[in-house]
């Protein structure tokens, strides 16, 4: 969870594109003016006292990116990095482990709605207005998560013109082919649609030498159907649904500069050469070059997401407020040939399912001469199931490796799985409000701050089971004692063996802990922050922030031991994560408009 880069002052000099445009007359060219509502207003970009980079829906299109994998490579201080088991998001070098459990530090919010699975963001894009990556953390207004920063995406409206837009692409060397289509328009004076879908095909790119194809293929669908009503005069309400698939087979991973064995029997040797000279596995896990081939086996990972939002925008006034109603449903199967190499070693399968319910309340007055404000209540509950298994098939090379050691104790794990369970049950309410005091024409103070609480139990445990989720039978019954003297992996069968007098398993078990287990958590915290603005001329500022933000503790996923700890109930629960952000910027318009410098 990089606690440790949580807690340091990271400093980040961040300079936005200068961009020039050739004049056809000898007047001078206006870069153009990018909106975008990080403070939860309709604002430029310049305009903002906070470090943000922004992408328009325009360039996304122009530039071919896919994903949020893609923006990485417009966006300073963004790494965006999809492994075998999970997706990382960071930030200035702060984010999250690839532990289910983790929510991530970079929180993701799709028109004001959280997206709080680090999977989710493998999902493609579609028909976007803009995205915008603000650094630092934003707890005040986007909330408790986002420590690190917050991506904040937002889909393209219905318009009230007729519109209609249909791409078709192909690209032969890799075969790809991507079919995008959108249509918008109004239904009548009151009524307004917009249908966006988009689907792709990619065969891959990276040749695998075992299996004789090519990897990763890929293949995804989506579809986005969004409707604006005027109910009055002062009130619009926004339904939207969007539906999708993103399926991928094989992973773009390659093993490279493996070093040899310094102990052991098989010392001087490396991991690849054990495997093809004394195991006999085949050839192609020889390869260890960078060369966009690779050796693998096998693996997958199906992706299923649907959402369903209402928004009301209100008119009060010259104030406005806000609500913002969400459901939202994810949930992925997957397969990780996790040695990433074409032997018959081990493999994980892993299934999740995700549903959070979320509703907002914002009310935001209009900007005055003396001070303005947004004021908000948040509610959110979620259910996250998570499983997976540890899968050893009966060709596996552990199978000869452990009875070189033990001998009879490889044949007990042979077609086996260690196969887990956990839940998190989750429940968050939080208040929040942010105002900004125009003490003068060129200085303004902004304090904000937001409450919250988080209820959350979970629950975990272990059993060793035959390949595919059988009982074991009884002859392989001491398969629970390999797994955990081998791999340190407890489950509820060394609870049963200890139990029954086993010296062994109750010594693993006094080593290891006991399974099931289950924990409840309340916490409340409050996440200050203070901005002090300096309007030093036309279209230029300086500002300094100071801001704490949070991050959830939860109940760890992935464990296969009480590691450390003294009990597994206490390994089981990991506390809050806390950062201070310290931050001075500016943000500068040059030449006449011509050129814009950020830097903070």
């Amino acid at each position: 969870m990089n606690k440790l880069l949580s807690r340091s002052i990271l400093c980040a000099v961040v300079f936005s594109a200068a961009a020039f445009q050739a004049p056809v007359s000898y007047a001078q060219a206006i870069l153009e003016e990018i909106v975008v509502t990080a403070a939860y207003r309709e604002q430029g970009l310049q305009d903002v006292p906070i470090s943000i980079s922004a992408v328009t829906g325009d360039t996304l299109v122009e530039t071919g990116l896919q994903k949020t994998e893609d923006i990485q490579f417009l966006v300073p201080n963004l790494t965006v990095n999809e492994t075998g088991i999970s997706t990382n998001i960071f930030i200035r070098g702060i984010g999250s482990g690839i532990n289910q459990a983790f929510e991530q530090s970079v929180g993701t919010y799709i028109d004001g709605v959280y997206y709080g699975r680090g999977q989710q963001v493998r999902s493609p894009f579609l028909d976007l207005e803009r995205v915008e990556v603000l650094r630092g953390p934003q707890s005040i207004l986007f909330g408790k998560n986002s420590v690190a920063g917050a991506m904040n995406i937002t889909t393209a409206k219905p318009t009230d013109d007729f519109q209609g837009r249909f791409m078709a692409s192909q690209e032969f060397e890799d075969g790809e082919t991507v079919l995008e289509g959108m249509l918008s328009g109004s239904f009548s004076d009151s009524v307004r649609g917009r249908l966006a879908v988009r689907s792709r095909e990619h065969d891959g790119y990276i040749e695998n030498l075992t299996l004789g194809e090519d990897d990763p293929e890929r293949t995804d669908w989506a579809a986005r159907a969004t409707f604006e009503f005027d109910l009055s005069d002062t009130v619009m309400a926004t339904l939207k649904y969007e539906t999708g698939e993103f399926d991928v087979t094989g992973r773009h991973i390659e093993i490279i500069g493996e070093s040899p064995a310094t102990v052991g029997p098989f010392a001087g040797l490396a991991y690849n050469q054990i495997l093809f000279g004394f195991f006999g596995q085949d050839p192609s896990v020889l390869k260890v070059e960078q060369d966009e081939k690779r050796s693998a086996n096998g693996d997958f990972s199906d992706n299923e997401t649907e959402v369903i939002a209402l928004t009301l925008d209100w008119e009060i006034g010259e104030h406005q407020l806000k609500s913002i109603t969400a459901f939202s449903d994810f949930e992925y199967e997957e397969f990780c040939d996790c040695d990433f190499s074409g032997a018959n070693v081990f493999g994980a399968a892993l299934q999740e399912t995700f549903e959070q319910f979320s509703q907002e309340f914002r009310l935001s007055s209009p900007l005055r001469d003396d001070f303005d404000y947004i004021l908000g209540l948040y509610y959110q509950t979620r259910d996250h199931d998570f499983a997976d298994q540890i899968v050893v098939p009966v060709d596996s090379v552990l199978v000869p490796a452990i009875n070189l050691g033990t001998p009879g104790a490889g044949n007990l794990v042979a077609g086996t799985e260690a196969s887990r369970l956990a839940e998190v049950n989750n429940d968050v309410l939080s208040a929040f409000a942010q105002v900004s005091w125009h003490v003068s024409d060129t200085f303004t103070a902004q304090i904000g701050g937001r409450v919250t609480n988080d209820e959350r139990d979970g629950f975990r445990t272990m059993r060793i089971l035959a390949q595919g989720g059988g009982a074991l039978p009884a002859p392989q019954a001491g398969a629970a004692v390999v797994y955990a003297n081998g791999f340190g992996i407890t489950s509820e069968n060394l609870v049963a063996l200890a139990g029954l007098g086993d010296p062994t398993s109750q010594f693993l078990l006094s080593q290891l802990g006991g399974l099931p287990v289950e924990g409840d958590r309340d916490t409340t915290k409050f996440s200050p922050e203070v901005k002090l603005i300096w309007d030093v001329g036309d279209d230029n500022m300086v500002f300094f922030n100071w801001a704490q933000g949070f991050k959830s503790g939860s109940f760890d996923f992935r464990a296969n031991n009480r590691n450390f700890y003294t009990d597994m109930a206490t390994s089981f629960e990991f506390d809050d994560e806390e950062n201070d952000n310290f931050e001075l910027g500016g943000k500068f318009s040059l030449a006449d408009g011509a050129l814009e410098v950020n830097a903070t």
